[in-house]
């Protein structure tokens, strides 16, 4: 079997995949995607499913960061975020191909590798809605089958992103404020720790210009426009020396020699600013102002009011039936219950043991001695991966 392969042309071929010029590093990527294709074109149950992969994220759009290490090299750094776009979703052969890939090149590369399974139905009418598929037809690469996505590209619009997409990067993005403080707990993974610190500056501004409508894929264009928001708002203008950082980082990342202590100070002083940008959006959005993050998680109503309650309740009973369990409250949805979690977690509340187990089935009791942040850890991320 052979694969129709399309390489786009860029205007210039060595700023491709990277936001400077790295041959080594690209000739490694482009013999990533050979053996991606070899192995496709090996199983031709899996490949005759698939109708197009497209490398996404930050290769996809040309903004990739390159590593500097302490000997002059350059590596890759992000995450290889591919979309696999089927005829159709849940085929066994497909997800047994893509779950080897993923686990041999993320080994290889010394990366994630992920794919993530979609039909083309999956884009609905009007994929602006979305803020990962805003990105994703912003900017990509086909490396393998047709380039059915260049038909969206004249019609996405960033003041169509809904405010809940906002929502969801936040609470993502603290997710992994809550495992990089787990880590430091620990005494391991700095890189970790340092690339979801600036990760979580970064979506602190990403989101104020998406619910405002002034979002865009070009990271540059962002901190243009963040600078200008800053200039007549108070607020941002505090936010703009972090969110400069990571886009800095972003584009070059790096590793700064920072104390555990250190580490531990930048990560409350960044779940503080990220509660101020939370609690102010979500005021905005739900309609309701909250003075803490507890007061946020205990709230009566829904957090994802759009979603209709009948919805929620057969996602509920799904979870029960193929996971035996299910998150709570029922009515909402379940990406809700995470959220509520998040903040208890994040917020340190005395009462935050007792709330979580209300929330989220399958954590330990700790009866005698309060738990540490990580003890929670392995239940929140199982689910957190579920619906992130």
């Amino acid at each position: 079997m052979s694969s129709l392969v399309i390489d786009r042309p860029t205007a210039d071929d060595r700023r491709q995949f990277f936001v400077e010029d790295c041959e080594p590093v690209r000739v490694e990527l482009r013999q990533h995607f050979q053996r991606l294709r070899e192995v496709l074109e090996s199983r031709p149950l899996a490949a005759g499913n698939i109708r197009s992969i497209v490398l996404g994220g930050s290769y996809g759009r040309g903004e990739g960061g390159l590593l500097l290490r302490p000997d002059g090299s350059r590596s890759l750094y992000n995450d290889l975020d591919y979309f696999a776009f089927c005829h159709r979703k849940g085929d066994p052969a497909t997800d047994e191909v893509l779950r080897e890939i993923e686990k041999r090149e993320s080994h290889r590369l010394g990366i994630d590798v992920e794919f993530t399974c979609l039909t083309e139905s999956d884009l609905g009418t009007e994929p602006s809605t979305s803020m990962m598929f805003y990105d994703l037809i912003s900017g990509y690469e086909v490396i393998w089958g047709v380039d059915f996505l260049r038909k969206f590209a004249g019609s996405i619009d960033a003041t169509r992103i809904s405010r809940e997409e906002a929502t969801r990067l936040l609470w993502n993005r603290a997710s992994g404020l809550y495992f990089a403080r787990c880590a430091i707990e620990l005494g391991r993974d700095v890189s970790f720790i340092q690339r979801n610190h600036q990760k979580c500056a970064l979506a602190l501004g990403d989101a104020i210009l998406a619910t405002r409508g002034q979002y865009t894929s070009s990271v540059d264009e962002r901190l243009n426009r963040f600078k200008n928001l800053a200039a007549s708002d108070p607020w941002i203008e505090l936010l703009l020396p972090a969110y400069e950082d990571a886009v800095n980082f972003k584009k070059r990342p790096h590793i700064n020699v920072m104390s555990w202590e250190m580490m531990l100070a930048e990560n409350d002083a960044l779940v503080d600013r990220w509660q101020s940008v939370f609690l102010e959006l979500e005021a905005s959005r739900l309609g309701c102002q909250f003075e803490s993050l507890t007061a946020y998680a205990n709230q009566p109503g829904r957090i994802f009011p759009r979603i209709p309650r009948w919805k929620a309740l057969g996602i509920a009973f799904r979870d029960s039936l193929f996971h035996g369990a299910c998150l709570r409250p029922i009515f909402d949805y379940p990406r809700g219950a995470l959220i509520r979690a998040l903040c208890h977690l994040l917020s340190h509340d005395s009462e935050s043991s007792t709330a979580l187990l209300k929330l989220i089935p399958g954590l330990r009791v700790y009866p005698d001695d309060p738990p540490s942040p990580h003890d929670w850890q392995p239940a929140y991320e199982d689910w957190w991966r579920r619906y992130s």
